[in-house]
């Protein structure tokens, strides 16, 4: 033919297994000019570039995602998928090589990726979007990374997250019921790090709080503040040593502790009461109650007991408080130790039962019948015994 001819073949030398490429072309009119050449490292470097494409396309096809190869122009030169219910309806996977992105979807899905390509060509950065589509398993929602993989060429990887954002919605939904439920609430509710400095915080519209105190925490202006950092540092301190014994307490348990604490208020001293909750990830929910009230209660009826301690003790005859359900001696004047030969300071009658100093017990269960039928017992002489075993009447009378 006159044309130059090529052939590859391989021998072993000395060095080894080598490759060689022999061109063989007439050079005159009975002779052949041959040119070997050692093409070793081209056919190994041709095999490692082979080897690569191939460990690529595997890769490539099992990556659960949707991976383009594109041009500047939105032509697909590849296309790789495991999960073909990722395409859009109708659509395969083998046809969608050199055909353009713009024929395949929807207008406005075309131009956020146009939108996406131009921003990676102004700042050379990855750049993504998200969407929602029906594909074949379904609408989904997805998001797309575009980054460059050559001068004119694109890889645009195409991810399933229908998952994430159902559980992102429903975590939102969740936050919503709970910010509801937090300023229905009549009380106050915070939330802060393990620390004690607020991450959030609401308090109710009604709720008495001194003006200047509200007006500071309006706008969220304390988040990023440790609590009761309003109040001088020593009382500051004092409650956060508390605070953070309830809070260990908590988190090691993973239980709700409260405890209850007073702050200075306008007129007087206020009083709360903290419902301590220490999270997993060490953030702390505290509901915070006025219980002011209670505690005038409370006190009213230490000074309601204190007065008839202090009446009781002075009469001149014995009086005694004791259960109805199980006779427990509660309570007895200094004039009832009398009576029984005892002496009050020993407290003899301490964990007692009145049962056992009635001469006949039945007469004790038929009184404790009728103060429940009538509310109380018309005196009446009963026979009682003393500790030594001697006995005494007495008119007893029960309310």
């Amino acid at each position: 033919t006159g044309e130059i001819q090529f052939a590859h073949y391989s021998l072993k030398v000395q060095s080894g297994l080598e490759h060689f490429e022999r061109r063989m072309v007439r050079s005159g009119p009975n002779e052949v000019l041959m040119i070997i050449t050692n093409v070793s490292q081209r056919v190994e470097q041709q095999k490692q570039l082979e080897e690569q494409s191939q460990r690529r396309t595997a890769l490539l096809n099992a990556n659960p995602d949707l991976v383009f190869r594109m041009k500047f122009d939105g032509t697909i030169l590849e296309a790789h998928t495991s999960d073909p219910d990722l395409l859009i309806e109708k659509t395969e996977i083998s046809t969608t090589e050199g055909n353009n992105m713009k024929d395949l979807v929807p207008p406005w899905l075309f131009s956020k990726w146009e939108k996406s390509r131009d921003a990676y060509l102004k700042t050379g950065k990855t750049q993504s979007y998200e969407y929602e589509l029906n594909a074949r398993k379904g609408l989904s929602f997805f998001e797309a990374r575009l980054t460059g993989c050559g001068e004119d060429e694109f890889y645009v990887v195409i991810r399933d997250i229908s998952s994430r954002k159902k559980a992102e919605q429903k975590l939102i939904a969740s936050e919503e019921r709970y910010r509801t439920l937090v300023e229905a609430l009549p009380d106050i509710t915070v939330r802060t790090d393990f620390e004690g400095y607020y991450l959030d915080y609401h308090i109710a519209e009604n709720l008495f709080i001194a003006e200047n105190i509200r007006d500071k925490f309006s706008n969220q202006k304390q988040l990023g503040k440790q609590i009761w950092s309003l109040f001088d540092q020593k009382l500051q301190e004092s409650l956060l040593r508390r605070w953070r014994k309830i809070r260990d307490q908590s988190y090691q348990n993973q239980t709700v502790e409260t405890f209850e604490y007073r702050l200075p208020g306008e007129n007087a001293e206020v009083f709360w009461s903290m419902r301590v909750k220490a999270l997993p990830n060490q953030e702390v929910v505290m509901h915070i109650r006025d219980v002011s009230e209670r505690r005038k209660m409370i006190q009213e009826i230490q000074n309601n007991e204190k007065r008839f301690r202090q009446m009781v003790e002075k009469l001149p005859v014995p009086v005694s408080i004791t259960r109805l359900d199980n006779h427990e001696i509660l309570y007895v004047n200094p004039k009832g130790y009398e009576i029984y030969g005892m002496d009050p300071k020993a407290s003899g009658f301490t964990g007692k039962k009145a049962l056992d100093y009635y001469k006949d017990s039945e007469e004790r269960l038929k009184l404790v019948d009728e103060i429940k039928n009538q509310g109380f017992v018309e005196p009446i002489e009963r026979e009682f015994i003393r500790p030594d075993g001697t006995r005494f009447l007495g008119n007893a009378l029960c309310d």
